[in-house]
């Protein structure tokens, strides 16, 4: 009788734990559905008035597609609570433009993200990129999805606040894709090293390690 008892309770909390286990699946699934879905809805309400993420960010201004211009401001926005920064340019074949994203900490600061755009200002992809790039102070792949989870900026900081908001729902959407994205990033630096016999982060060729392409459908677009 014990014996049953206790089988009956081993096949209780399997039942139980997967069921667990899929209503958190379900809640991840539906989380990510949203935050895709109010990305999209950004860009729609955007569309009716003829504008875009783009020119939410230019304000007004002519884009120059030059590495050394960075909008909505010089140095972008930097929020000096949270530590994050953001700013927009173009000067890459293949895109229109691209948001950075870093964050600030103790030993320097980080790029986490790229997040590319066409010229109506959807999202094609988002990539991580070799530390030459931005000249920036390595994170180990732990660190780099502790950091992006973290994201976090004051909306008042960006001239129009709706940049803000899709940036947050786009990272916050595609969640699962950009912690691979981080993982991937690790593997590739330790390809390099492990063909090369050195780290990568000054070789010139080497500028993105690790790259997702986003489809409008993800957003309803």
């Amino acid at each position: 009788m014990k014996r049953r008892t206790f089988l009956s309770f081993l096949a209780y909390s399997a039942t139980f734990t997967h069921l667990i286990g899929k209503q958190a699946y379900i809640f991840q699934d539906s989380e990510r559905a949203k935050a895709l879905s109010d990305a999209g809805n950004v860009l729609l309400a955007l569309q009716k008035q003829k504008k875009n993420v783009i020119s939410l960010v230019l304000q007004g201004r002519k884009f120059k597609r030059n590495v050394d211009h960075h909008y909505p401001h010089p140095k972008g926005v930097h929020d000096e609570n949270s530590g994050y920064r953001v700013f927009f340019h173009g000067h890459r074949n293949g895109e229109y433009g691209h948001f950075h994203t870093f964050i600030y900490h103790p030993k320097g600061y980080t790029h986490l993200l790229m997040i590319s755009l066409d010229k109506s200002g959807m999202p094609i992809m988002m990539s991580t990129l070799n530390q030459w790039v931005t000249n920036d102070v390595h994170l180990d792949e732990q660190e780099m999805i502790e950091a992006y989870s973290n994201f976090s900026m004051d909306p008042g900081l960006f001239p129009d606040k709706r940049s803000y908001y899709f940036l947050s729902y786009l990272l916050k959407g595609y969640k699962t894709e950009i912690i691979t994205l981080m993982k991937e990033r690790t593997l590739a630096l330790h390809s390099y090293f492990d063909i090369n016999g050195k780290n990568p982060d000054t070789d010139e060729n080497l500028e993105i390690l690790s790259s997702f392409h986003i489809h409008p459908s993800d957003l309803g677009v």
